[in-house]
């Protein structure tokens, strides 16, 4: 799932991204990974805090309240605006609960959408090899 992600980051030119997800993803940058083709920008303490904090509670309850999700949309925009950030990398499946492609109205990446969508091109991969032998 990283591989996806940090290929999508570089094949979309991301120069700055900023990481939502649970706070080891958020501090890790990807477990150091995603530093390796953009800048991270770390939000400020409080603002990882209510990040990490309000994705628990998501991941707990399968679902977010309008506040969480107005709460993470406000942040994100005050983020891209205060940081120049070319996007918000949405590091944790559990925002599928959250946002999608009608609500998001701010640059973003998928980091679960990545995901499906590089598990669906290489099965199609294996599929069409294996069609051809």
């Amino acid at each position: 799932m990283l591989d996806a992600i940090i290929d999508e980051v570089a094949r979309r030119k991301v120069t700055r991204v900023a990481v939502f997800g649970a706070r080891v993803t958020i501090e890790t940058a990807l477990f150091g990974r995603l530093q390796k083709v953009t800048d991270v920008i770390s939000p400020r303490p409080e603002e990882v805090e209510h990040i990490s904090d309000t994705y628990a509670k998501i991941v707990n309850s399968e679902r977010a309240s309008v506040s969480e999700f107005e709460g993470l949309r406000t942040l994100a925009h005050e983020l891209i605006q205060r940081e120049g950030l070319d996007a918000i990398l949405l590091a944790g499946t559990d925002f599928s609960f959250v946002f999608n492609p009608e609500n998001t109205d701010f640059p973003h990446l998928d980091g679960a959408r990545i995901h499906i969508d590089a598990t669906m091109h290489r099965m199609t991969r294996l599929q069409n090899a294996e069609a051809q032998e």
